[in-house]
């Protein structure tokens, strides 16, 4: 087994709680300087609870969602990466 696929099968056995919508993709509740709409991941129940019944204010409807750990993981992962090869490219087009 390679270290990623330990790291993931670790990660699998973590729930991690989200505020979903009725479709379950995860309400985007938050907002960077540059006006980019993010959301929240928590590992503790009680403060996924918290942001459910603000948001249910506002949607009834909706819900929280439970996932493994190794998901997200994954996701940010690949992001990371992807930004990281990004960077080097505008690096190496501005150095010619």
């Amino acid at each position: 087994m390679s270290r990623e696929e330990a790291v993931e099968r670790t990660l699998s056995r973590v729930p991690v709680f989200a505020v979903a919508n009725q479709e379950g993709l995860p309400y985007l509740t938050e907002s960077t300087k540059e006006g980019k709409r993010t959301g929240s991941i928590y590992l503790g129940l009680r403060e996924a609870v918290a942001l459910l019944e603000a948001v249910r204010v506002y949607d009834v409807n909706a819900t929280l969602a439970v996932v493994p750990l190794a998901s997200i993981f994954s996701t940010a992962a690949k992001s990371s990466a992807e930004l990281e090869s990004q960077v080097a490219a505008f690096v190496e087009t501005t150095r010619r």
